[in-house]
């Protein structure tokens, strides 16, 4: 697990590297719209990432239903604890299966001048296929210099997928890397693979990794990074079942990997769930925490999410203060 921890944690700060420079490059992209999102660089599987954003879509649906109840669902209840920040999720939510843009530059700066930031926009799908489709210079004021690939970055570790959010030189893309074609694509919707129960030290058996590692949850979870984002400024990576659950409410509406085992567990029709309530042993696991590990990123003006396989069993969280120059 240390192991784990150590090989997540630079990989981190690898893609950070790349969160804090200029694109130089990006390559001419062919682009189709399925629904309000665009999908470029996709190739023969454009059609296969078409069919995930309308199932998703399709999928959120009941999940929107479920949180516009005037009382809180088990599933509800386990991910996000208050029925006070219903609100908060049924927008982010909605954002999602509307494609609502976003201003590409600093959070909630609703009238963030076009001229530095360009107009709101929604996350766009890139496939990344080869070495400079997508690329950046850590060099001031991001010209020259040394390069850094968006094709290298899919391959440390390997990363699935990650999204690249607020910043006034890039747009809002979610990037899928050849990774993310390893996974299948839609799970089952059997109400047999919801995640077993243990009663006696109320948790889940197991992280969770078999309900979620899927195509339809990834996408899910980059889409809400992105619109989580765009509200408070957070990216956070805290991914197991049970480290979800334990969240406190306020923590858990800025944590992509809540929204998808809420999503999962009202698309399964799931009904078994540990109760929400602070165990009286100690584990850190077990309580009721706020999101940890949390490096402050300064005077950062970009983002890098990842998901990846090896993400299920760690925290990840930054905060950032955003300005208009780029910091190397």
């Amino acid at each position: 697990m240390q192991n784990l921890f150590i090989e997540r944690y630079w990989l981190f700060l690898s893609l950070l590297s790349l969160a804090c420079a200029r694109p130089q490059y990006i390559a001419p992209l062919k682009g189709v719209q399925t629904g309000p999102y665009h999908i470029y660089n996709c190739g023969t599987r454009t059609p296969s990432v078409s069919v995930l954003i309308n199932t998703l879509i399709d999928t959120l649906q009941p999940v929107l239903d479920d949180v516009s109840r005037p009382f809180s669902s088990p599933a509800y209840t386990t991910f996000f604890k208050n029925i006070a920040f219903a609100p908060i999720v049924y927008d982010l939510l909605s954002n999602i299966t509307t494609g609502a843009p976003t201003s590409p530059g600093p959070h909630a700066l609703k009238d963030a001048p076009p001229e530095l930031f360009g107009a709101p926009i929604t996350p766009q799908f890139v496939c990344v296929t080869a070495y400079e489709q997508l690329t950046w210079s850590l060099e001031p004021g991001g010209q020259g210099g040394r390069q850094l690939d968006a094709y290298t970055a899919c391959h440390q570790s390997p990363v699935h997928a990650f999204a690249i959010v607020g910043t006034r030189f890039l747009k809002n893309y979610i990037v899928l890397c050849p990774a993310f074609w390893t996974y299948a694509a839609i799970p089952s919707s059997s109400k047999s693979t919801c995640l077993p129960v243990d009663p006696h030290f109320n948790r889940f058996r197991e992280g969770g990794g078999r309900l979620v590692q899927f195509q339809l949850w990834v996408i899910l979870h980059e889409l809400a990074h992105a619109y989580i984002y765009a509200r408070s400024g957070l990216v956070t990576d805290v991914s197991t079942a049970n480290n979800c659950m334990w969240l406190a409410a306020s923590s858990a509406v800025n944590n992509a990997q809540n929204f998808v085992f809420y999503a999962a567990n009202i698309r399964l029709g799931c009904t078994d769930f540990p109760r929400v309530a602070r165990p009286s042993f100690g584990s850190v696991e077990l309580m009721e925490i706020d999101a940890n590990t949390t490096l402050s990123g300064g005077s950062e003006s970009q983002n890098v999410s990842m998901y990846g396989g090896q993400s299920i069993g760690n925290n990840l969280t930054r905060t950032n203060m955003d300005l208009p120059n780029i910091v190397t």
